[in-house]
């Protein structure tokens, strides 16, 4: 009866080990996979400088490469900060000569 119970408990082991979610691993960069598009419901593990763009963000990058918009003359930047859904700072900064940021303006909501 005991090995029986042993048995039956090492299965529900197994089976809860097979059926845990798999982590994502971006050692050498990558797009997060799922269908989580709001709040924050996939885990990361990050490092030290290292950047996450939400989508918003991604899509900004992305056009300012499209239209070859990343060099030469001062542009402003605008960056948002967002906890929960809701934005909470938002910081002004001026790039100039291709190298140098320089914060023009900041403030916390």
């Amino acid at each position: 009866m005991m090995a029986m119970a042993g048995g039956v408990g090492a299965a529900q082991i197994a089976l809860v080990k097979a059926n845990r979610p798999k982590l994502q691993k971006f050692d050498t960069g990558g797009i997060v996979l799922g269908n989580s598009f709001r709040g924050d419901n996939v885990l990361a593990r990050v490092n030290s400088g290292e950047m996450i763009l939400n989508r918003r963000q991604q899509q900004s990058l992305f056009d300012a490469v499209d239209s070859n918009n990343l060099g030469g003359d001062a542009q402003t930047i605008v960056i948002p900060l967002y906890l929960d859904g809701d934005k909470i700072a938002e910081a002004t900064v001026e790039r100039v000569n291709n190298r140098h940021y320089i914060i023009s303006q900041a403030s916390v909501l």
